[in-house]
């Protein structure tokens, strides 16, 4: 009876003594911003400046003056991928996921992740960035994904989010979601940017911009 209540007690400190480590995506793991490098990957540099350049009043509009920058990367979104099939689209995530993203990963950065992973801690990436891109090369290595996540309808994207653009509070409301962070003795948060405040604030190891020479 002792002996079994001290395995008991013994597995109950094992278990607190969980680990979880958040990280940012672009610009903290990565060199670049990835949703450009995708955009210029399914479309091709010319065709994605130029929509961009046209796309620039309306940002200014919608992102600068009514400060919904949220709502100006739906309406990017919608300008780009509205009536796409979900399953060509998907199929090119695949491909931008095997084939560049691991060109746009710091190696500092994928050194520390690496590093969570060796010690058993859970990893998680929270990003702003299409989780369709992010999940493929992400849980192929182990590593749980929370992202901005596109609306389907009857197989086809609408140029809608699912729900908020992964950034900010909605970070930190998408993270409370998703675990119980009061299970987790340490919650390590890697950020680069004022996005990433909200997630920072959840964390009591955090670091900002760790991964790049100041």
């Amino acid at each position: 009876m002792g002996f079994n209540f001290h395995i008991f007690n013994l597995f109950q400190v094992v278990a607190s003594s969980q680990a979880l480590a958040l990280f940012d995506f672009d610009g903290t793991l990565t060199k670049k911003d990835s949703l450009l490098e995708f955009l210029f990957f399914y479309f091709g540099k010319l065709e994605t400046l130029g929509k961009v350049v046209a796309f620039l009043p309306k940002y200014f509009y919608v992102g600068i003056l009514k400060k919904d920058k949220s709502l100006a990367k739906e309406k990017l979104t919608s300008l780009f991928f509205k009536g796409v099939e979900i399953k060509s689209f998907n199929q090119k995530c695949l491909e931008f996921s095997t084939q560049i993203i691991p060109t746009l990963i710091l190696d500092q950065a994928m050194n520390k992740l690496n590093w969570h992973l060796s010690q058993n801690h859970e990893v998680c990436i929270v990003s702003a960035s299409y989780k369709n891109y992010l999940l493929p090369f992400f849980e192929s290595i182990g590593v749980k994904v929370i992202s901005t996540e596109l609306e389907v309808i009857e197989g086809k994207l609408s140029g809608r989010f699912i729900s908020c653009n992964c950034n900010g509070e909605e970070k930190a409301k998408r993270i409370n979601d998703s675990f119980h962070l009061e299970k987790y003795t340490s919650v390590y948060a890697y950020g680069n940017s004022s996005g990433d405040s909200a997630m920072l604030g959840l964390a009591n190891k955090k670091f900002y911009r760790p991964f790049r020479v100041q």
